[in-house]
């Protein structure tokens, strides 16, 4: 299902702005495939347990710029439930760009297909704008499972009309999968999702903090956060918001579940930033 079908206006959110190094920015909603950009490149990795499930699961990818701040934070964090703010149904915090990897995306990557979209999006965090697709996009799938994907974007994707991509020094970057993106107030579908960090450890609103200064890979080893097999976590609606939309409420895992909830096509076990050129 694509985006706009699945998020209608004005409850719609998006974001990763994908933009030639050195050139004025286009339009809003002047989608491109990105396979013509240049300048300094992001490859990102995301492996889970299972398989990658584009059909029925939703993959994001999350970017704030230089620390910029918002509803008390200075990264993306998942949400829990968002519904009595009529949220967008999987990230809040502070972000401005973000790739989704799901059937239906709006615009086809040159090696990804229909399922890597790539979203800048305003300050309410629920207005997307399409603008494009990776570079380079693909899902691989293993025996083990343990499916990976795979994007590769310009770092001047994420430029915004207040930083230029020259001026980008650091990258805060959540992942985040799920099963749903309810913004419906009245959805009481069990939600699961995984994110950085675990919640058992008080880390749930958790995001990565990178230079962008030079070439090197950033991973979950090198930064401390190991792989885990107790996520993704289970929340519903209980008719108490659970959200992090902003830092007055705290995002908690949902109590009536003893184990946290094991999913393998959601579960998180690694996952990388490599800055080049």
């Amino acid at each position: 299902m694509s985006r706009m079908i699945r998020y209608p206006l004005p409850v719609v959110f998006g974001a990763a702005l994908l933009l030639p190094a050195g050139c004025a920015k286009g339009p809003p909603g002047s989608p491109t495939t990105g396979t013509s950009l240049t300048g300094k490149l992001l490859t990102v990795s995301l492996t889970v347990r299972g398989q990658i499930d584009p059909t029925n699961s939703y993959y994001f990818v999350v970017f704030n710029v230089n620390n910029t701040s918002r509803n008390g934070f200075t990264g993306p964090v998942p949400v829990v439930t968002d519904f009595e703010r009529g949220g967008n149904g999987f990230a809040g915090g502070s972000f401005s760009h973000f790739v989704e990897i799901h059937q239906g995306q709006p615009v086809q990557s040159a090696s990804g297909g229909n399922n890597f979209g790539i979203y800048s999006v305003d300050p309410t965090l629920l207005t997307p704008t399409v603008q494009g697709a990776p570079i380079q996009a693909q899902i691989t799938t293993t025996q083990s499972p343990n499916d990976t994907l795979r994007f590769e974007i310009p770092l001047s994707a994420l430029a915004t009309n207040d930083v230029s991509v020259s001026d980008i020094s650091t990258l805060q970057v959540n992942f985040i999968t799920t099963n749903i993106v309810p913004t419906n107030p009245q959805d009481t579908t069990p939600k699961y999702f995984d994110a950085i960090g675990d919640p058992r450890q008080g880390q749930l609103n958790d995001f990565i903090s990178i230079s962008t200064a030079q070439d090197t890979t950033y991973t979950n080893t090198a930064l401390g956060y190991a792989a885990t097999d107790h996520v993704a976590t289970y929340s519903t609606n209980t008719g108490t918001s659970q959200t992090n939309y902003d830092s007055s409420v705290q995002v908690v895992p949902d109590q009536t579940q003893t184990q946290p909830v094991n999913i393998p096509n959601l579960n998180i076990v690694s996952w990388s930033i490599t800055f080049s050129g």
